[in-house]
């Protein structure tokens, strides 16, 4: 509360004694004088002089009293006010001078201690703070010596952890080119083995000992992902793609196991559901394949009911420049326990201990689906019960295609007409619908039973679908549908995989469209065809081998090419060599890089093979000399292609970078071999 204003004791005490002289004398007087004025006589002079006397001798007395009580009273007072106001002001150091033995003596002593009372305990108070400050400073000093220490400690342990790192990526590179080399030389016999004349059980031993093969180089892809990802050196590629024929190539890969473990095998895709985006194809493929195949490989063999397996493809939301994907993937199999589930998406862990013996596998799988679908801006979310069943959902975020011009869907302006005969296709057949309309196309739907007992049937035109899936419950709607005559109209028949042989041999010119599964892409493309439809993954186990020379006729001869072979292993540079035979081509050798070098000095080649880590001269240093002195020559750059077992994050980059035109990583299988030749050996 701030105080109230008031004058001082000094000017209180003068007031108040002039108020007093004014009326005990200064009143009197005043009334004689009036009298004296009115009435003058000597007797009223005589009482105005006497009152004039007493009021000057009152006065002097009253100056003297006053004097004597400013001097005596107030004056001890007023040292004592003004000493404490200094003391409170901070100068406690201030002494109030008054040698008095009364009460002002007194109050000015106990004003005096109190400020001595500050003094020691201001004096105590600072060297407590000094002495805590020491304490802070010496405290703040060791922090600094332990940040000091902690700081160095860590930067070692950081120094040591990129040592590490830097040595694991180092041995990883090594051990994949040390095993890659070896693995091209078993992947190519094979390949060329199965070029020459085998029975069907030598086949099988063949197809069974590549791919254990390929498998095996599929761990080490997988070992080689996962140090990428942990280095940070792993990129994800931004390229157009269709969706569905990413997910129609993953489907395809798993028809024939599902059909030989007899699962039940669908896909659903959302039907107006875009299908050009931007993203990894071959990553989003990588993680399709994983869950998909775990899927399959944990629903199989089942006894209490028929395995099945479904994936459902949709759009959960979309903003102007991207998409939020979801990919389920549902399994009726032995489902995971509650309490294993959280560690399936950490490396090298899986449901138990049994599981690798009875299923395979490293756990190395959805460690990698996780890190790349995070790397994609989404995740995987699973739910499980043991005994029941399994589900996935992958949340993706892919960009959009701007389009500059509008293009015609590829259904557009067709006419489609679906016979429902089956009942329990009838949301296949809504399905086909759907995607027949989201591409352009006019559907149309009708029953057997009506259009079979009229002549509708010879009215339509277009695609026309019996839906029939099972053969026997129906053989004679497909004999009646057979000898329809329908003019303006390509008549298919759907029937489930597993009766595409008996729907050959009941109606061999009959065109069939292969459902569970039937993806949008293969429906798709099947319609645009309007053609016999030849099932490959049905039909391969039909397929008769051919000899070597047949393989050799099967592939386009590109007749002598002047190709250059750079190898130091002699194994791979023997099987790559009989390899580029198959394609009708005979290359010169080379064992090193300076061979090579000089091999390429001496002859004019219109393409080079070349390994990148040889004695004497690596591949690497190869290329940049070639290069430097094509350069000099004026010479067109020749394409150079690498092949080589290294398959490290960096390593096509660094190849391409070098000045090779591709890469291919052992093992090398012929396929990719004929593609690389295909593509930079001019026809």
């Amino acid at each position: 509360m701030n105080k109230q204003s008031t004058t001082s004791i000094r000017n209180k005490f003068y007031l108040i004694q002039t108020i007093l002289l004014v009326v005990c004398i200064g009143v009197p007087s005043t009334a004689f004088l009036v009298l004296y004025m009115q009435e003058p006589s000597d007797v009223a002079r005589k009482l105005v002089e006497i009152v004039s006397y007493c009021f000057i001798a009152s006065l002097v007395i009253g100056i003297w009293l006053s004097l004597y009580l400013v001097k005596h009273i107030l004056s001890p007072l007023y040292k004592v006010t003004q000493g404490a106001e200094k003391i409170t002001r901070g100068q406690i150091e201030h002494k109030i001078e008054l040698d008095r033995d009364d009460e002002f003596g007194r109050l000015a002593d106990s004003v005096n201690k109190l400020a001595t009372a500050l003094i020691t305990a201001n004096q105590s108070l600072e060297q407590k703070v000094h002495a805590k400050t020491a304490e802070l400073e010496e405290l703040n000093s060791n922090l600094e010596q332990i940040v000091e220490i902690r700081t160095e400690e860590m930067q070692r342990a950081i120094e040591q952890a990129k040592q590490a790192s830097s040595a694991k990526s180092d041995f990883l590179a090594m051990m994949s080119h040390e095993i890659r080399t070896p693995m091209n030389g078993i992947v190519a016999s094979l390949d060329l083995l199965k070029q020459t004349e085998v029975n069907f059980e030598q086949m099988d031993l063949i197809d069974t000992a590549k791919s254990s093969a390929l498998s095996l180089v599929a761990i080490l892809n997988d070992i080689l992902d996962i140090s990428k990802i942990e280095s940070g050196k792993f990129e994800l590629e931004q390229a157009e793609f269709l969706l569905s024929e990413t997910i129609d190539s993953v489907v395809k890969t798993f028809v024939p196991s599902t059909m030989e473990l007899g699962l039940i095998f669908e896909v659903r895709e959302q039907s107006d559901m875009p299908d050009k985006m931007i993203g990894d194809p071959v990553r989003i493929r990588q993680v399709l394949f994983n869950i998909v195949g775990n899927a399959i490989k944990f629903t199989a063999k089942q006894s209490e009911r028929v395995g099945k397996v479904v994936v459902d493809v949709s759009i959960e939301s979309e903003t102007d420049d991207e998409y939020k994907l979801a990919i389920t993937v549902k399994d009726n199999g032995i489902g995971i326990h509650q309490q294993v589930q959280a560690k399936l998406f950490q490396p090298f862990k899986q449901a138990e201990k049994s599981t690798s013996r009875k299923f395979g596998g490293t756990g190395l799988g959805l460690a990698i689906c996780k890190k790349l679908v995070e790397m994609m801006r989404g995740d995987i979310t699973l739910t499980s019960k043991e005994g029941v069943g399994t589900e996935f959902c992958i949340h993706l975020t892919l960009k959009k295609i701007k389009e500059s011009s509008e293009n015609l869907p590829p259904l557009f302006g067709r006419e489609l007409h679906f016979i429902e005969c089956n009942p329990y296709l009838k949301k296949l057949t809504r399905r086909l619908v759907d995607y027949a309309e989201s591409e352009g196309g006019e559907a149309y739907c009708h029953e057997w039973q009506t259009i079979s007992n009229s002549a509708e049937m010879q009215l339509l035109s277009g695609t026309v679908i019996l839906m029939l899936g099972e053969i026997d419950p129906h053989l004679d709607a497909l004999h009646a549908f057979e000898a329809m005559v329908c003019p303006d109209g390509f008549k298919v028949v759907a029937v489930e995989r597993n009766a595409l042989e008996q729907l050959r041999s009941l109606c061999p010119k009959m065109p069939a469209l292969p459902i569970k599964p039937l993806t949008k892409f293969q429906f798709i493309n099947h319609v645009m065809a309007e053609q016999p439809i030849v099932d490959e993954l049905t039909a391969h186990a039909n397929t008769n081998i051919q000899t070597s020379s047949q393989s050799v006729d099967a592939n386009i001869n590109l007749g002598h090419e002047d190709v250059l072979l750079v190898e130091d292993n002699p194994l791979n540079q023997k099987l790559i060599k009989k390899q580029l035979k198959v394609l009708g081509i005979d290359p010169a050798v080379a064992n090193d890089g300076y061979e090579g070098l000089q091999a390429f000095k001496n002859h004019s080649y219109k393409l080079v093979i070349t390994d990148c880590h040889m004695p004497n001269l690596s591949g690497y240093d190869m290329v940049h000399l070639i290069r430097q002195y094509e350069t000099e020559q004026g010479l067109t750059p020749t394409p150079i292609v690498a092949l080589t077992g290294a398959a490290m994050a960096g390593d096509k980059e660094k190849c391409l970078k070098m000045g090779m035109n591709d890469f291919l990583s052992k093992p090398v299988q012929t396929e990719e071999l004929k593609r690389v030749v295909h593509q930079h050996l001019p026809q």
